[in-house]
């Protein structure tokens, strides 16, 4: 059975929270009231849940882009790309409903502000957890089949992992695996370059993207197989 990124992420998450910190549901700590004791929809009717949703993907995209060297502070950092959501939501984003409620209803902008800033505490977090990234690696590489997806999928897995990339070079993450994203990186490009030409599209221009760290990482592979590696 194949699993998504996201999925992945969802599980190393999962266990980050039970490692650090992770207790079980307690309905007289305040946050907690807002969700099950199971983990499921919380009690507050389907909006919640809906919002709930909505908290985890924004929160999960979100943090992936975050760079400490240029972004400050992980609050103000969550507050601007709210911010930058509410103007210009990118895709898949742009298709949520109620997206502009969320972001300007305080209740729920705080709730998705928390999943922002739970999703960077888990990239830094996780630089502590020791894993077998041999086998994380054959994992990834075996989720991502970029032959069997459509160009909108892959440009949704690129902009994914380009925000994962980013995250993993600025904080000084580990170089193989690095490199290893940097390479799928560049597969995934090819593989949109012949879906456009096939499609009468024209080529995208990736040089002008907020994701600084991983682009350079992107450029450097692209180089090293210019010079015939």
């Amino acid at each position: 059975m194949k699993i998504t990124q996201k999925q992945l992420r969802k599980i190393i998450r999962e266990e980050l929270i039970l490692e650090y910190g992770g207790r079980p549901y307690d309905p007289t700590v305040p946050g907690d009231q807002r969700r099950s004791p199971t983990g499921d929809a919380p009690p507050g009717g389907a909006f919640d849940a809906k919002v709930e949703k909505m908290a985890d993907e924004i929160g999960d995209r979100a943090a992936g882009g975050y760079e400490p060297s240029i972004d400050g502070s992980p609050e103000a950092y969550a507050e601007d790309i709210l911010d930058s959501y509410l103007q210009n939501p990118p895709p898949p984003l742009d298709q949520m409903e109620d997206l502009e409620y969320v972001l300007t209803k305080p209740m729920y902008r705080e709730q998705v502000k928390n999943a922002v800033l739970e999703y960077i505490g888990m990239m830094t977090e996780g630089k502590k957890i020791k894993v077998k990234k041999r086998q994380l690696r054959r994992i990834v590489k075996e989720a991502l089949d970029i032959n069997q997806l459509s160009l909108e999928d892959l440009e949704y897995e690129h902009t994914e992992l380009m925000g994962h990339l980013s995250g993993q070079a600025s904080s000084g993450g580990d170089i193989r695996d690095i490199e290893t994203m940097g390479e799928e990186i560049v597969n995934m490009r090819d593989r949109m370059h012949a879906l456009r030409t096939e499609q009468g599209l024209p080529e995208k221009d990736y040089s002008d993207n907020v994701y600084y760290s991983a682009e350079k990482v992107v450029q450097g592979e692209i180089k090293y197989r210019q010079r015939g590696h």
